[in-house]
Protein backbone atom coordinates (compact mmCIF):
# COMPACT_ATOMS: atom_id res chain seq x y z
CA UNK A 1 0.00 0.00 0.00
CA UNK A 2 1.29 3.46 -0.92
CA UNK A 3 -0.07 6.78 0.26
CA UNK A 4 1.56 10.06 -0.72
CA UNK A 5 1.26 12.85 1.79
CA UNK A 6 2.96 16.04 2.91
CA UNK A 7 3.84 16.65 6.53
CA UNK A 8 4.32 20.15 7.90
CA UNK A 9 7.72 20.64 9.45
CA UNK A 10 8.04 21.74 13.02
CA UNK A 11 11.70 22.64 12.58
CA UNK A 12 12.86 26.11 11.56
CA UNK A 13 14.95 25.82 8.39
CA UNK A 14 17.88 28.19 8.05
CA UNK A 15 19.01 29.90 4.83
CA UNK A 16 20.80 27.53 2.45
CA UNK A 17 19.08 24.53 4.04
CA UNK A 18 15.76 23.08 2.82
CA UNK A 19 14.41 24.49 -0.44
CA UNK A 20 11.03 25.90 0.55
CA UNK A 21 9.81 25.69 -3.08
CA UNK A 22 10.00 21.90 -3.13
CA UNK A 23 7.13 19.71 -1.93
CA UNK A 24 5.95 20.80 1.50
CA UNK A 25 8.60 23.11 2.93
CA UNK A 26 11.36 21.26 1.15
CA UNK A 27 10.12 17.73 1.84
CA UNK A 28 7.98 15.07 0.21
CA UNK A 29 7.03 11.72 1.71
CA UNK A 30 5.25 8.60 0.49
CA UNK A 31 3.85 6.27 3.14
CA UNK A 32 4.86 2.70 2.28
CA UNK A 33 4.34 -0.67 3.87
CA UNK A 34 7.88 -1.86 4.65
CA UNK A 35 6.69 -5.12 6.19
CA UNK A 36 8.29 -5.30 9.63
CA UNK A 37 8.21 -1.65 10.78
CA UNK A 38 11.07 -2.36 13.17
CA UNK A 39 13.52 -2.28 10.28
CA UNK A 40 12.28 0.84 8.48
CA UNK A 41 15.77 2.38 8.77
CA UNK A 42 17.38 -0.59 6.98
CA UNK A 43 15.33 -0.26 3.77
CA UNK A 44 17.60 0.03 0.72
CA UNK A 45 16.75 3.40 -0.88
CA UNK A 46 17.69 4.35 -4.45
CA UNK A 47 17.30 7.66 -6.26
CA UNK A 48 18.05 8.98 -9.76
CA UNK A 49 17.44 12.07 -11.87
CA UNK A 50 15.78 11.84 -15.27
CA UNK A 51 16.96 13.95 -18.26
CA UNK A 52 13.96 16.30 -17.86
CA UNK A 53 14.58 17.01 -14.18
CA UNK A 54 12.16 14.56 -12.61
CA UNK A 55 13.28 12.52 -9.60
CA UNK A 56 12.96 8.77 -9.12
CA UNK A 57 13.09 7.28 -5.65
CA UNK A 58 12.74 3.59 -4.83
CA UNK A 59 12.52 1.31 -1.81
CA UNK A 60 11.24 -2.25 -1.33
CA UNK A 61 10.63 -2.67 -5.09
CA UNK A 62 8.42 0.44 -5.27
CA UNK A 63 9.60 3.16 -7.68
CA UNK A 64 8.03 6.62 -7.42
CA UNK A 65 8.55 9.59 -9.73
CA UNK A 66 8.34 13.20 -8.61
CA UNK A 67 8.11 16.38 -10.64
CA UNK A 68 10.81 19.04 -10.15
CA UNK A 69 8.31 20.86 -7.90
CA UNK A 70 8.26 17.94 -5.45
CA UNK A 71 4.80 16.72 -6.41
CA UNK A 72 4.19 13.10 -7.30
CA UNK A 73 4.00 12.60 -11.08
CA UNK A 74 0.56 11.00 -11.34
CA UNK A 75 1.06 10.27 -15.05
CA UNK A 76 3.86 7.83 -14.24
CA UNK A 77 3.00 4.12 -14.04
CA UNK A 78 -0.01 3.65 -11.73
CA UNK A 79 -0.81 7.02 -10.20
CA UNK A 80 2.87 7.85 -9.78
CA UNK A 81 4.06 4.48 -8.46
CA UNK A 82 5.74 1.64 -10.35
CA UNK A 83 5.50 -1.57 -8.34
CA UNK A 84 8.01 -4.20 -9.46
CA UNK A 85 6.33 -7.39 -8.33
CA UNK A 86 8.66 -10.05 -9.70
CA UNK A 87 10.40 -11.40 -12.77
CA UNK A 88 9.42 -14.50 -14.71
CA UNK A 89 10.74 -17.73 -13.26
CA UNK A 90 11.53 -16.21 -9.84
CA UNK A 91 9.61 -16.12 -6.60
CA UNK A 92 11.50 -13.17 -5.14
CA UNK A 93 13.13 -10.02 -6.50
CA UNK A 94 15.31 -7.56 -4.59
CA UNK A 95 15.89 -4.17 -6.22
CA UNK A 96 19.49 -3.01 -5.76
CA UNK A 97 20.19 -0.56 -8.58
CA UNK A 98 18.32 2.25 -10.33
CA UNK A 99 19.43 4.29 -13.34
CA UNK A 100 18.02 6.27 -16.28
CA UNK A 101 19.45 6.25 -19.81
CA UNK A 102 19.62 9.04 -22.39
CA UNK A 103 16.13 8.18 -23.69
CA UNK A 104 14.56 8.53 -20.22
CA UNK A 105 14.12 4.77 -19.94
CA UNK A 106 14.34 3.36 -16.43
CA UNK A 107 16.74 0.55 -15.61
CA UNK A 108 16.07 -1.48 -12.47
CA UNK A 109 18.69 -4.04 -11.48
CA UNK A 110 18.55 -6.56 -8.68
CA UNK A 111 18.69 -10.18 -7.62
CA UNK A 112 16.07 -12.77 -8.60
CA UNK A 113 15.70 -15.91 -6.50
CA UNK A 114 14.22 -19.02 -8.10
CA UNK A 115 12.04 -21.65 -6.40
CA UNK A 116 15.16 -23.87 -6.44
CA UNK A 117 16.92 -21.26 -4.25
CA UNK A 118 19.39 -20.21 -6.93
CA UNK A 119 20.03 -16.51 -7.47
CA UNK A 120 20.62 -14.64 -10.70
CA UNK A 121 21.10 -11.06 -11.81
CA UNK A 122 17.88 -9.52 -13.12
CA UNK A 123 17.93 -6.32 -15.20
CA UNK A 124 14.62 -4.75 -16.19
CA UNK A 125 13.96 -1.77 -18.45
CA UNK A 126 10.85 0.40 -18.47
CA UNK A 127 9.65 3.06 -20.87
CA UNK A 128 9.55 6.67 -19.60
CA UNK A 129 5.88 6.27 -18.70
CA UNK A 130 6.57 3.28 -16.47
CA UNK A 131 5.46 0.49 -18.84
CA UNK A 132 7.65 -2.53 -19.58
CA UNK A 133 9.99 -2.02 -22.56
CA UNK A 134 9.56 -5.19 -24.69
CA UNK A 135 12.53 -4.23 -26.93
CA UNK A 136 14.90 -5.07 -24.07
CA UNK A 137 15.75 -8.74 -23.68
CA UNK A 138 12.65 -9.76 -25.64
CA UNK A 139 10.18 -9.14 -22.82
CA UNK A 140 11.66 -6.21 -20.90
CA UNK A 141 13.89 -8.27 -18.61
CA UNK A 142 17.22 -10.07 -18.70
CA UNK A 143 17.88 -12.76 -16.09
CA UNK A 144 21.47 -14.01 -16.20
CA UNK A 145 24.29 -15.52 -14.17
CA UNK A 146 26.85 -13.93 -16.54
CA UNK A 147 28.30 -17.42 -17.12
CA UNK A 148 30.42 -17.13 -13.97
CA UNK A 149 32.30 -20.44 -13.37
CA UNK A 150 30.63 -22.47 -10.63
CA UNK A 151 31.78 -25.41 -8.51
CA UNK A 152 30.44 -27.23 -5.47
CA UNK A 153 32.08 -29.47 -2.87
CA UNK A 154 29.59 -32.02 -1.53
CA UNK A 155 32.14 -33.60 0.88
CA UNK A 156 32.27 -30.36 2.91
CA UNK A 157 30.01 -30.18 5.99
CA UNK A 158 28.20 -27.17 4.53
CA UNK A 159 25.41 -27.54 1.96
CA UNK A 160 26.60 -27.54 -1.62
CA UNK A 161 25.30 -25.03 -4.12
CA UNK A 162 22.32 -26.01 -6.21
CA UNK A 163 23.27 -23.55 -8.93
CA UNK A 164 24.35 -19.95 -9.52
CA UNK A 165 24.32 -17.60 -6.54
CA UNK A 166 24.53 -14.02 -7.78
CA UNK A 167 24.09 -10.83 -5.76
CA UNK A 168 23.67 -7.51 -7.60
CA UNK A 169 24.96 -4.39 -5.84
CA UNK A 170 24.73 -1.54 -8.35
CA UNK A 171 24.05 -0.34 -11.88
CA UNK A 172 25.19 2.49 -14.15
CA UNK A 173 24.51 3.52 -17.75
CA UNK A 174 27.19 4.83 -20.14
CA UNK A 175 26.89 7.38 -22.95
CA UNK A 176 25.93 4.63 -25.43
CA UNK A 177 23.09 3.41 -23.16
CA UNK A 178 24.97 0.25 -22.31
CA UNK A 179 24.14 -1.05 -18.84
CA UNK A 180 26.95 -1.81 -16.39
CA UNK A 181 26.14 -4.03 -13.40
CA UNK A 182 28.26 -4.85 -10.34
CA UNK A 183 27.91 -7.59 -7.78
CA UNK A 184 29.25 -10.82 -6.39
CA UNK A 185 29.08 -14.44 -7.51
CA UNK A 186 29.51 -17.34 -5.07
CA UNK A 187 31.67 -19.78 -6.97
CA UNK A 188 32.06 -22.56 -4.39
CA UNK A 189 31.91 -23.37 -0.69
CA UNK A 190 35.17 -22.87 1.19
CA UNK A 191 36.18 -23.94 4.67
CA UNK A 192 35.13 -20.53 6.07
CA UNK A 193 32.02 -19.71 4.04
CA UNK A 194 31.01 -19.15 0.44
CA UNK A 195 33.93 -18.16 -1.76
CA UNK A 196 32.73 -15.11 -3.68
CA UNK A 197 34.15 -13.29 -6.67
CA UNK A 198 33.31 -9.71 -7.47
CA UNK A 199 32.17 -9.06 -11.02
CA UNK A 200 31.32 -6.22 -13.37
CA UNK A 201 29.15 -7.02 -16.39
CA UNK A 202 28.06 -4.93 -19.36
CA UNK A 203 24.87 -5.31 -21.39
CA UNK A 204 24.11 -3.70 -24.74
CA UNK A 205 20.96 -1.57 -25.29
CA UNK A 206 19.11 -4.59 -26.72
CA UNK A 207 19.58 -6.65 -23.56
CA UNK A 208 22.45 -8.90 -24.66
CA UNK A 209 25.78 -9.49 -22.97
CA UNK A 210 28.32 -7.10 -24.52
CA UNK A 211 30.98 -9.38 -26.05
CA UNK A 212 33.40 -6.45 -26.34
CA UNK A 213 33.67 -6.28 -22.54
CA UNK A 214 35.69 -8.71 -20.45
CA UNK A 215 35.04 -12.35 -21.35
CA UNK A 216 31.62 -12.69 -22.91
CA UNK A 217 30.37 -9.48 -21.33
CA UNK A 218 31.71 -9.87 -17.77
CA UNK A 219 34.92 -9.23 -15.87
CA UNK A 220 35.28 -11.59 -12.89
CA UNK A 221 37.79 -10.88 -10.12
CA UNK A 222 39.80 -13.41 -8.18
CA UNK A 223 38.20 -13.84 -4.72
CA UNK A 224 41.31 -12.63 -2.83
CA UNK A 225 41.38 -9.49 -4.99
CA UNK A 226 37.71 -8.53 -4.76
CA UNK A 227 35.15 -10.79 -3.14
CA UNK A 228 32.28 -8.48 -4.05
CA UNK A 229 32.07 -5.38 -6.23
CA UNK A 230 29.97 -3.28 -3.87
CA UNK A 231 28.97 -0.65 -6.44
CA UNK A 232 30.01 0.82 -9.77
CA UNK A 233 30.64 4.29 -11.19
CA UNK A 234 31.79 5.20 -14.69
CA UNK A 235 34.46 7.69 -15.67
CA UNK A 236 34.18 10.12 -18.58
CA UNK A 237 35.13 7.38 -21.06
CA UNK A 238 32.64 4.86 -19.69
CA UNK A 239 35.29 2.75 -17.94
CA UNK A 240 33.99 1.27 -14.65
CA UNK A 241 35.34 1.65 -11.12
CA UNK A 242 34.18 -0.55 -8.25
CA UNK A 243 35.17 -1.12 -4.64
CA UNK A 244 35.08 -3.84 -2.02
CA UNK A 245 37.24 -6.26 -0.07
CA UNK A 246 39.10 -9.45 -0.90
CA UNK A 247 38.12 -12.88 0.41
CA UNK A 248 40.25 -14.23 3.25
CA UNK A 249 40.11 -17.60 5.00
CA UNK A 250 42.40 -19.15 7.62
CA UNK A 251 44.89 -16.30 7.30
CA UNK A 252 45.08 -16.70 3.53
CA UNK A 253 46.45 -13.60 1.80
CA UNK A 254 43.88 -11.06 0.64
CA UNK A 255 44.11 -7.55 -0.71
CA UNK A 256 41.93 -5.96 1.97
CA UNK A 257 39.79 -2.95 1.03
CA UNK A 258 40.35 -1.71 -2.51
CA UNK A 259 39.16 0.48 -5.33
CA UNK A 260 39.40 -1.35 -8.67
CA UNK A 261 39.50 0.25 -12.08
CA UNK A 262 38.88 -1.44 -15.42
CA UNK A 263 39.51 -0.24 -18.94
CA UNK A 264 36.51 0.32 -21.17
CA UNK A 265 37.02 -3.20 -22.57
CA UNK A 266 36.88 -4.79 -19.10
CA UNK A 267 40.59 -5.46 -18.62
CA UNK A 268 42.43 -4.16 -15.51
CA UNK A 269 43.73 -0.61 -15.89
CA UNK A 270 47.53 -0.72 -15.98
CA UNK A 271 47.71 3.04 -15.27
CA UNK A 272 45.84 2.75 -11.96
CA UNK A 273 47.40 1.54 -8.73
CA UNK A 274 48.85 -1.96 -8.90
CA UNK A 275 47.40 -3.67 -11.98
CA UNK A 276 44.17 -1.71 -11.65
CA UNK A 277 43.89 -2.00 -7.87
CA UNK A 278 44.40 0.72 -5.22
CA UNK A 279 44.30 -0.07 -1.49
CA UNK A 280 42.20 2.08 0.81
CA UNK A 281 41.58 2.06 4.55
CA UNK A 282 39.21 1.27 6.11
CA UNK A 283 36.28 -0.40 4.33
CA UNK A 284 34.69 1.94 1.72
CA UNK A 285 30.91 2.46 1.50
CA UNK A 286 30.81 4.54 -1.67
CA UNK A 287 32.94 6.24 -4.32
CA UNK A 288 32.51 9.18 -6.69
CA UNK A 289 34.60 10.98 -9.31
CA UNK A 290 35.26 14.71 -9.42
CA UNK A 291 35.83 16.84 -12.51
CA UNK A 292 39.59 16.23 -12.43
CA UNK A 293 39.25 12.45 -12.38
CA UNK A 294 40.10 12.13 -8.69
CA UNK A 295 38.29 9.42 -6.77
CA UNK A 296 36.50 10.34 -3.56
CA UNK A 297 36.19 7.31 -1.27
CA UNK A 298 33.65 7.43 1.57
CA UNK A 299 33.71 5.17 4.60
CA UNK A 300 31.48 5.24 7.64
CA UNK A 301 32.87 8.34 9.34
CA UNK A 302 35.57 9.75 7.04
CA UNK A 303 36.48 10.45 3.41
CA UNK A 304 39.65 9.76 1.41
CA UNK A 305 40.65 11.00 -2.03
CA UNK A 306 42.76 9.21 -4.59
CA UNK A 307 44.56 10.73 -7.55
CA UNK A 308 43.74 9.39 -11.04
CA UNK A 309 46.85 7.21 -10.67
CA UNK A 310 45.37 5.51 -7.60
CA UNK A 311 47.78 7.13 -5.15
CA UNK A 312 46.45 8.88 -2.06
CA UNK A 313 45.96 12.63 -2.62
CA UNK A 314 48.12 14.02 0.20
CA UNK A 315 46.75 17.54 -0.35
CA UNK A 316 43.30 16.42 0.68
CA UNK A 317 42.28 16.62 4.33
CA UNK A 318 45.14 15.52 6.56
CA UNK A 319 47.49 13.47 4.44
CA UNK A 320 44.70 12.29 2.13
CA UNK A 321 41.95 11.63 4.68
CA UNK A 322 39.49 13.92 6.45
CA UNK A 323 39.08 14.01 10.18
CA UNK A 324 36.13 12.15 11.69
CA UNK A 325 32.97 13.75 10.28
CA UNK A 326 30.38 11.85 12.34
CA UNK A 327 30.61 10.34 15.79
CA UNK A 328 28.59 7.65 17.48
CA UNK A 329 28.64 3.86 17.24
CA UNK A 330 25.38 3.69 15.28
CA UNK A 331 25.82 6.87 13.23
CA UNK A 332 27.27 6.77 9.74
CA UNK A 333 27.55 8.12 6.21
CA UNK A 334 25.68 6.30 3.43
CA UNK A 335 26.22 8.15 0.14
CA UNK A 336 28.12 10.98 -1.51
CA UNK A 337 28.08 13.19 -4.59
CA UNK A 338 30.66 15.60 -6.00
CA UNK A 339 29.72 18.98 -7.47
CA UNK A 340 31.35 20.49 -10.55
CA UNK A 341 33.40 22.88 -8.39
CA UNK A 342 34.78 19.97 -6.34
CA UNK A 343 32.54 20.38 -3.30
CA UNK A 344 31.41 17.08 -1.77
CA UNK A 345 27.92 16.38 -0.39
CA UNK A 346 27.53 13.44 1.99
CA UNK A 347 24.39 12.10 3.59
CA UNK A 348 23.70 9.62 6.36
CA UNK A 349 22.24 9.67 9.85
CA UNK A 350 23.16 10.49 13.41
CA UNK A 351 21.73 8.54 16.32
CA UNK A 352 20.56 10.12 19.57
CA UNK A 353 19.52 7.95 22.50
CA UNK A 354 16.86 8.92 25.01
CA UNK A 355 17.02 6.55 27.96
CA UNK A 356 15.37 3.20 27.29
CA UNK A 357 13.17 4.52 24.49
CA UNK A 358 13.76 3.90 20.79
CA UNK A 359 16.88 5.74 19.58
CA UNK A 360 16.20 8.83 17.48
CA UNK A 361 17.82 8.89 14.06
CA UNK A 362 18.19 12.21 12.31
CA UNK A 363 19.18 12.71 8.67
CA UNK A 364 22.42 14.61 8.17
CA UNK A 365 23.79 16.35 5.08
CA UNK A 366 27.41 17.51 5.11
CA UNK A 367 29.28 19.68 2.64
CA UNK A 368 33.05 19.55 2.27
CA UNK A 369 35.13 21.94 0.21
CA UNK A 370 37.60 20.60 -2.40
CA UNK A 371 40.33 20.51 0.26
CA UNK A 372 38.38 18.09 2.46
CA UNK A 373 37.28 20.58 5.11
CA UNK A 374 33.71 21.14 6.30
CA UNK A 375 32.16 24.17 4.61
CA UNK A 376 31.38 26.41 7.59
CA UNK A 377 28.99 28.50 5.45
CA UNK A 378 26.64 25.55 5.05
CA UNK A 379 24.18 24.75 7.81
CA UNK A 380 25.71 24.53 11.28
CA UNK A 381 29.46 24.36 10.71
CA UNK A 382 29.06 22.38 7.50
CA UNK A 383 26.31 20.03 8.73
CA UNK A 384 22.52 20.14 8.30
CA UNK A 385 20.29 17.92 10.44
CA UNK A 386 16.72 17.30 9.31
CA UNK A 387 13.68 15.63 10.83
CA UNK A 388 9.98 15.24 10.08
CA UNK A 389 8.35 16.91 13.03
CA UNK A 390 8.32 15.42 16.54
CA UNK A 391 8.55 12.61 17.33
CA UNK A 392 10.13 11.22 14.20
CA UNK A 393 13.10 9.27 12.86
CA UNK A 394 14.79 10.04 9.54
CA UNK A 395 17.80 8.64 7.68
CA UNK A 396 19.47 9.73 4.44
CA UNK A 397 20.45 7.01 1.99
CA UNK A 398 21.32 8.66 -1.32
CA UNK A 399 22.21 12.18 -2.44
CA UNK A 400 21.84 13.65 -5.94
CA UNK A 401 22.93 16.98 -7.43
CA UNK A 402 20.74 18.55 -10.12
CA UNK A 403 23.30 21.03 -11.48
CA UNK A 404 20.99 23.93 -10.55
CA UNK A 405 22.25 24.56 -7.05
CA UNK A 406 20.18 21.88 -5.30
CA UNK A 407 20.96 18.65 -3.49
CA UNK A 408 18.23 16.01 -3.30
CA UNK A 409 18.45 13.39 -0.56
CA UNK A 410 16.41 10.20 -0.66
CA UNK A 411 15.82 8.33 2.57
CA UNK A 412 13.29 6.80 4.91
CA UNK A 413 11.23 8.31 7.69
CA UNK A 414 9.28 6.91 10.61
CA UNK A 415 6.43 9.05 11.91
CA UNK A 416 3.20 8.06 13.66
CA UNK A 417 1.27 10.55 11.52
CA UNK A 418 1.91 8.38 8.45
CA UNK A 419 -0.80 5.81 7.78
CA UNK A 420 1.77 3.00 7.58
CA UNK A 421 4.03 4.49 10.25
CA UNK A 422 6.96 4.83 7.82
CA UNK A 423 7.73 5.82 4.25
CA UNK A 424 10.12 7.01 1.57
CA UNK A 425 11.17 10.63 1.81
CA UNK A 426 12.76 13.23 -0.46
CA UNK A 427 14.48 16.36 0.81
CA UNK A 428 15.76 19.15 -1.40
CA UNK A 429 18.37 21.55 -0.10
CA UNK A 430 19.34 24.93 -1.52
CA UNK A 431 23.10 25.04 -1.95
CA UNK A 432 23.26 28.54 -3.40
CA UNK A 433 24.85 31.24 -1.21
Amino acid sequence: MTLVVGLPSQAHPQPRDLDQGFGVRGKAVAALDFGNPKFWYAVHVLAAHTPNGRILVAGNNSVLRYLPSGRLDRRFAENGVLQIENVEGANKFELRGLAVDSKDRIIAAGTAESPQETRSAAILRFNPGGTVDPTFGGDGALVTDFAVPFRSHPPLPWPSFKGPWIQVTGVAVDSEDRIVVSGSAAREWGYCNAVESGFVGRIDPQGNADSSFGEGGVAVYEPTRLGSAQGVVLDSTGAPLSFGRGYSCRESPATGSTVDRLEINGSPSSAFGREGLASVRPYPRGIALDGLGRIVVMERWRVQRLLPSGNLDRRFGKGGTTRTLLRGKWSGLDDLAVAQNGDMLLTGHQVHYFGKREPRRRLVLLRLNPHGMLDRHFGDGGVVKTRFGRPSNTVGRQVLLDGKGHAVVGGTVRNRRLLTGAGLALFRYDLKP
